[in-house]
Parts: structure tokens; sequence; C-alpha cells
């Protein structure tokens, strides 16, 4: 008895363990994890902006402002933006476009504004001032963004497929023990049956 109790709990237990790693790399995966803001933006030389920031992780994030290349013509767009990220009356960074290039991923005009470290359960409040040269990026309705870095976005995907297989090994694994031990039990309880 005390074999096929061990055995049942400890199938339960890797097969709970499987459970809650594959939770927890689905909300790794939820959007709001990755991009906890992402909203379209006035851009017009002399507008400014606030936005919310709800951070649900703790790590780095890149604040970035994202528009259709198609929308764009003529010389590189290099507009000067202010910004500053504030959690309560505390400034937690702040910069500006200057000297920050635009990059093009695959037909989206990525201008980086700027980085910082969140904190989990903190909300943060992003405010822009487009101060000029913004004329032509405004008309292409771009989008202010704050993600993990797109450096890291490989890693985190490849990080999350791993956590998602070792669930699934780990909840194959609690089903085998737990199979095993039903098996077993039967089995011990057949040649006592026959020894009688």
């Amino acid at each position: 008895m005390g074999v096929k109790i061990a055995g049942y709990i400890l199938g339960a237990l890797v097969l709970a363990a499987g459970v809650g790693m594959y939770a927890s790399a689905l909300v790794e995966r939820r959007p709001d994890h990755l991009t906890p803001l992402r909203s379209q933006i006035s851009l017009a030389p002399g507008t400014t902006s606030s936005f919310e920031v709800p951070v649900s992780a703790t790590r780095e994030y890149e604040i970035v402002i994202d528009a259709e290349t198609r929308r764009l013509t003529g010389e590189p767009v290099r507009p000067s933006i202010t910004w500053r990220l504030s959690d309560g009356s505390n400034v937690v960074a702040a910069g500006n476009t200057t000297d920050q290039p635009s990059t093009d991923w695959w037909g989206t005009l990525e201008q980086p504004l700027g980085r910082f470290r969140g904190e989990s359960g903190h909300r943060y409040t992003l405010a822009l001032a487009a101060n000029s040269d913004t004329a032509r990026i405004a008309r292409a309705e771009p989008y202010i963004v704050v993600q993990i870095p797109r450096e890291n976005w490989e890693g985190h995907l490849v990080g999350n497929a791993i956590q998602v297989l070792a669930a699934l090994l780990a909840d194959i694994l609690g089903l085998v023990i737990i199979a095993a031990t039903y098996f077993y039990t039967k089995w011990i309880g057949r040649r006592k049956m026959a020894g009688a």
C-alpha cells in the first residue's frame, strides 16, 4: 500500500509541475506581457501626449514609434521627440530622439526613443512632446509602442518553446509514473492471490 500511495503522489506532483510550467509559459506569451503599450499617437509638431504603461513582468523594455514605411516618402525621417517616463512622482527615464537612427523592420519604420527597466505590477506614465520635423511621420498614422527589446525576441521565443516542451515531458512522465504504479500494484495483487 505504501508503494501505491507513494507512486500516485509522485506522479501527481510531477504532473502538477508540468501543468504549472505550461501555465507560466502561456502567461509569458500574452501580448500585454511582451508589449505593455501599443497605441496610435498624434505626432503633429507642438503636440503632447500621455499614456499609461502597465507592466506585468520585471525586465528591460524599449519605447519606440512605429509607422508603415510605405506611408513615408523622400528623405529619412528624423523627428525631434522628447519623452519622460514616471512612476508616480519619480522620473524613471527620459530622453529624446536626437542621434537615434530609425530602422526599417519588414515594412515598419521603427524610431527608438529609449529604454527602461520595468518592475512587475507598476503602472508608469509616459509623456511625449513632438518638437519638430514630425509632420511626415505624423501623416503615416504612427503608434507608440513599449515592448521587450527586439534583440531579445528570438531568445524569449526559444526559451518559451523550451518551457512548453519541458512542461509536456513532465506531464508525460507524471502520467507514466501513475500508470506504472497502477499496473505494478495490480501485478503485485495477482501474485499474492496466486501464492495464496
